[in-house]
C-alpha cells in the first residue's frame, strides 16, 4: 500500500471517529432513548437521565453542553461545582483559553498543564473528557478529603492559600456568583446521596 493511501485511510477513520462522537454527544432526550433501545447506545440509569436532563436545560447550548455525559459520570457534588466555577470563571466556555485556534477544553481558569500543554497560560486538554477528569479529581479531592463543600469553603479556587491580594468585592462576589448556580443542584445532591452509594466515592489523588 502507498504511504499516500495509508495517510488517506488514516485521515477517513479520524473523520469518522470524529463524526461518531459528534453524533453521540448531539443524541440527548427522546431520541437518545430511541437509541438505547435499539443497543446503539448503552442505557442510562433513571437517576443519570433525570441529572442529563437537568443540565441540558441549565447550560443551554453553552460550550459545557459537551461536557455533559462526563458530568454525570462525577459524583453529583463535584459536577455541581465543575459547572458552578466554570459559569463563573468562563461562563461555561464562551470565554476560556484556546490553542493553536482549537478550544482547551479548560472553562474553570485551572492552571498547570493538559495533554496539549498549555493555552494562555492555562492547562489545555484535548478533550471534554479529559477536562472533566483532571478538573473533576482536583475538585473531589478539595470537596472530599478537604472537607471545603461550600462556595464559602472553596474560594481557594480563586485566592490559594490567602485571600490577601484580592479585594472584598471581588471575593464576595465570586461567592455569590458561584453560589447562585451551586443552589440549583442541592435537591440534586440530596437526591443522590439518600439513593445511590456511588456518590460517596473517594476523591481519587492527584
Amino acid at each position: 500500500m502507498r504511504a499516500a493511501d495509508t495517510v488517506e485511510r488514516f485521515d477517513e477513520n479520524i473523520l469518522w471517529f470524529q463524526s461518531a462522537q459528534s453524533f453521540t454527544e448531539k443524541a440527548s432526550g427522546a431520541f437518545r432513548s430511541s437509541l438505547e433501545e435499539r443497543g446503539i447506545l448503552p442505557e442510562e440509569s433513571e437517576d443519570d437521565r433525570r441529572f442529563r436532563t437537568f443540565l441540558e436545560t441549565l447550560v443551554g447550548e453553552a460550550p459545557i453542553r459537551a461536557m455533559i455525559p462526563a458530568l454525570v459520570e462525577r459524583d453529583r457534588e463535584t459536577a455541581a461545582f465543575l459547572v458552578s466555577i466554570a459559569r463563573k470563571e468562563s461562563s461555561w466556555g464562551e470565554h476560556a483559553p484556546s490553542k493553536e485556534g482549537g478550544d482547551c477544553f479548560n472553562y474553570w481558569g485551572y492552571k498547570g498543564t493538559g495533554s496539549r500543554g498549555t493555552g494562555m497560560g492555562y492547562a489545555c486538554f484535548a478533550s471534554p473528557e479529559e477536562a472533566v477528569d483532571t478538573v473533576g479529581n482536583r475538585l473531589s479531592k478539595l470537596i472530599h478529603e478537604k472537607k471545603l463543600n461550600s462556595p464559602e469553603r472553596l474560594i481557594v479556587w480563586k485566592c490559594g492559600s490567602s485571600c490577601e491580594g484580592h479585594s472584598p468585592e471581588s471575593v464576595s462576589k465570586w461567592i455569590s456568583d458561584v453560589r447562585s448556580v451551586y443552589s440549583k443542584f442541592v435537591p440534586e445532591i440530596s437526591r443522590a446521596d439518600s439513593s445511590d452509594s456511588r456518590y460517596t466515592e473517594v476523591a481519587l489523588s492527584l
